[in-house]
């Protein structure tokens, strides 16, 4: 399984969805059939923070536009607003941990691909 984790920034500056995200990458990540990217744009604390993302290295990219990174038309603006928002994210972040944990079906927001 294929998971991929973008966020504004793995530094202290995204405060606890910071660490909510490294958590969970981190425990789906010992999971040896896991492979888990983490996606971030640079800020002032992601060199010093970088670390305590070890061993995952996440692919830290440079802020080139205004706002989340992103320049997008109106329809690109509402699947954003409408499937990452932050509760949405919640919801699903929380349909995983059960999930992963054993306690629950599997969440549509995860993608199992199958190579047969």
């Amino acid at each position: 399984m294929k998971v991929v984790h973008l966020v504004e920034s793995i530094s202290r500056n995204a405060a606890g969805l910071s660490e909510s995200v490294r958590w969970l990458s981190l425990g789906l990540s010992q999971n040896a059939k896991t492979d888990v990217s983490v996606i971030a744009f640079r800020d002032e604390f992601t060199d010093v923070d970088l670390s305590d993302w070890l061993p995952l290295q996440p692919r830290i990219l440079s802020r080139l536009h205004l706002g989340f990174g992103f320049i997008y038309g109106m329809r690109g603006r509402r699947l954003v607003e409408t499937n990452f928002s932050l509760l949405k994210i919640t919801a699903d972040m929380k349909a995983v941990y059960e999930w992963v944990l054993g306690g629950g079906n599997k969440p549509n927001c995860v993608v199992v691909e199958s190579k047969i």
